[in-house]
């Protein structure tokens, strides 16, 4: 597995989708299981991931519950995980079938719950997701015999038009802008078209001699066009550099990367349901007023969407080399 793998199982084990649209609840109710999944569904990954959680209800306090682990886990023989492939005219007749499995490798950050082992299913997933079809996530209790259950469509594929393999910026009054153009869509393209894209610089270098890097978000774009649509942002080099003191603001040696190409372009994209589920489940400003909270998960709660990480172009030109190293010595982070 990578380190866009990786990437993906921390947010995994950071993000956990609990709350639900519009729901009543009722303390005095008859208990009722209720499944959280969390999954994020990328063709160009080579593994996929799904994190179960459940939630709980009892007598006593709801704190000491979310440190015990059989309170928000299931067990391994509790549930099946599977994600079926069906066409897109039928979805009655799976055509494939994807079976996760249970793995407790990774762990949960200190927190309100639970954290230490943090239970995980994941699945091969290399050259099986196909933008052509839907894909149904189904989590089976093993135990009552109840299903929750999701079903997207991979996103459409999309290409960067600008720049293609320069890093060159343009003065722009105080500092120094690159232009990126991308399609949403293009026009052959099976697929959703994304609702969500974001601008990423991935940096590669040295910490205590090993070679590593480092993913730099940038700007997004907000697309309300499913047609094929050329859109535009750009990229600020003060705004790069500050992030990447951001990212790398710590005590170990950093030194330039060996290799000629350090620097790569991506353009990252995610579907309608990513897009509300971030929008709307984000904190809200206002304690006193309520609001509703996104789910697109039937008979559950929690998030199953699509989104890309691998589409980018890496850059073999350096024309604006000589400014961008400059900038990086100045945050006295290394790279002397």
């Amino acid at each position: 597995m990578n380190k866009k793998t990786a990437l993906a199982i921390s947010v995994l084990l950071i993000i956990i989708g609990f709350c639900s649209c519009e729901v009543d609840f009722d303390p005095n109710s008859d208990w009722k299981e209720t499944t959280i999944a969390y999954c994020l569904l990328d063709q160009d990954d080579d593994t996929t991931f799904v994190r179960v959680q459940k939630a709980f209800l009892g007598e006593g306090n709801y704190l000491e519950f979310s440190q015990i682990k059989d309170s928000i886990y299931y067990k391994q023989d509790d549930i099946d995980v599977k994600i079926y492939a069906y066409s897109t005219w039928d979805n009655d007749k799976p055509i494939d079938s994807l079976q996760f499995i249970y793995t407790t490798d990774y762990s949960k950050p200190e927190g309100d719950f639970y954290n230490g082992e943090a239970p995980i299913y994941y699945c091969l997933t290399q050259n099986r997701i196909r933008k052509d079809r839907n894909y149904k996530l189904v989590i089976r209790n093993l135990k009552t015999g109840n299903v929750t259950s999701s079903t997207i469509q991979p996103l459409a594929d999309y290409n960067i038009e600008k720049p293609t393999d320069d890093f060159a910026f343009r003065a722009d009054g105080n500092d120094l802008k690159m232009e990126v153009q991308w399609y949403n869509k293009n026009s052959s393209s099976a697929g959703v078209t994304p609702k969500l894209f974001q601008l990423m610089i991935r940096f590669y270098y040295k910490e205590n001699g090993a070679e590593t890097f480092v993913d730099v978000p940038l700007g997004k774009t907000i697309n309300d066009n499913n047609r094929p649509h050329l859109l535009t942002s750009s990229i600020s080099m003060n705004g790069l550099l500050s992030a990447i003191k951001a990212k790398l603001n710590n005590n170990q040696p950093k030194q330039w990367s060996d290799r000629t190409n350090y620097l790569e372009l991506f353009v990252n994209a995610c579907d309608v349901n990513m897009y509300d589920y971030i929008n709307i489940n984000k904190p809200n400003e206002n304690m006193l007023t309520d609001k509703p909270l996104f789910t697109n998960i039937d008979n559950g709660v929690g998030l199953f969407a699509a989104r890309r990480l691998g589409v980018n172009i890496v850059f073999t030109k350096y024309r604006s080399s000589g400014d961008f190293a400059a900038g990086l010595k100045q945050l006295n982070i290394g790279f002397n």
